[in-house]
């Protein structure tokens, strides 16, 4: 009848039969061909790496040209704003709900608006 014996535990044989495997497996392969194996993996997840890289640097170039643009396009707004609302205080002082639109929108919008030189005397 086979003796129990606890998995756990290592000997001599279990040694043994575990280096005796990986001698048998370098054996086979040799290493060199297991180091080449390595090296091919690094350097597919380094191509993969730099590939996606690359992608998202053209991604960010894209999106920055946007921001780009669109911050332009914010700016010529502001300035055309800035110049045309006061033109539309002067024309509309005798209309109070224009007026208060007018109020609305400067102090909603943030944009620097001169005031015109009416404006300035009824301060």
């Amino acid at each position: 009848m086979p003796q129990y014996t606890d998995p756990t535990s290592f000997n001599g044989n279990t040694i043994a039969a575990i280096l005796g495997g990986i001698s048998l497996v370098l054996g086979t392969f040799g290493i060199p061909k297991i180091f080449e194996y390595l090296k091919s993996l690094r350097e597919t997840k380094y191509s993969t790496i730099l590939k996606q890289l690359s992608e998202t640097k053209t991604e960010l170039s894209e999106v920055k040209k946007e921001l780009y643009q669109t911050k332009d396009q914010l700016k010529r707004v502001s300035t055309i704003v800035s110049v045309v609302l006061p033109m539309m205080k002067l024309k509309n002082q005798n209309d109070p709900e224009t007026m208060e639109l007018i109020r609305i929108f400067e102090r909603e919008s943030g944009i620097n608006v001169t005031p015109s030189p009416n404006e300035e005397e009824a301060c």
